[in-house]
């Protein structure tokens, strides 16, 4: 066993660029995953990556990854919007479920209209699991009224909730 080093990331940088190894979006989300039970850790190799590697870039997945982690954790909401405008500033857009994450988000931070912005500015159609967060999102944050707004629209569209969020409905009533 070697010791620890004060400056783990760093020595990671050497050590690639030392045997030209690239790192790619998908094996940078592994060691995100494989990192999170530190989050600081992990939320810090996710930053040091395309900071510190010569043409490094995060994809969509990757940026899920620490959302996800970041909702596991319960993180201020804030590094999330900060992960968000990371991802905007590098013209990564989002997927559908990056969406899902920062609905799921919501009421601490980041709002359903942001993450709707979102979803027309990528492009994105909304399924029905995003209109069940987005109904679970105002539900938990008492806004009862948009709750019922986004059932109907979901009755529109074809979809069905499943017993919990049904539930949900019958408890704001």
């Amino acid at each position: 066993r070697f010791p620890a080093s004060p400056t783990p990331l760093v020595d990671l940088a050497d050590y690639l660029r030392d045997r030209r190894l690239t790192l790619t979006a998908s094996a940078a989300s592994e060691i995100v995953k494989a990192l999170s039970p530190d989050p600081a850790l992990a939320l810090a190799f996710f930053r040091f990556a395309p900071a510190s590697l010569p043409g490094f870039r995060h994809d969509a997945f990757s940026y899920n990854r620490i959302l996800a982690l970041l909702f596991r954790t319960r993180a201020d909401p804030s590094e999330a919007l900060r992960i968000v405008s990371e991802m905007e500033r590098d013209g990564v857009a989002g997927n559908i479920s990056t969406v899902n994450l920062l609905v799921g988000m919501g009421g601490g931070g980041v709002e359903v209209t942001k993450c709707l912005e979102l979803a027309m500015k990528w492009g994105l159609r909304l399924n029905g699991y995003t209109y069940k967060c987005i109904l679970q999102a105002h539900l938990r944050s008492r806004e009862v009224s948009k709750g019922f707004e986004v059932y109907e629209e979901m009755r529109r569209k074809g979809y069905r909730l499943d017993i919990f969020a049904y539930n949900m409905l019958l408890d704001a009533l």
